[in-house]
């Protein structure tokens, strides 16, 4: 009899849960800026961000 190794779902140890990620990411305040600038009467808006280390 040959048996075949079923794929495995669960996740290693040093791999955050979904819902993990979302916990830590949702604590972490993201810079947002407005950036605006107009082409003779047309305005032209989006927003910019990034993440960036902690300032000591």
């Amino acid at each position: 009899m040959t048996t075949t190794a079923q794929p495995t779902t669960a996740q290693p140890s040093d791999t955050a849960t979904p819902q993990a990620f979302r916990d830590a990411t949702a604590a972490v305040a993201s810079p947002v800026a407005v950036v605006t600038s107009m082409d003779g009467d047309r305005p032209h808006i989006t927003t910019v961000s990034a993440p960036s280390p902690p300032i000591p």
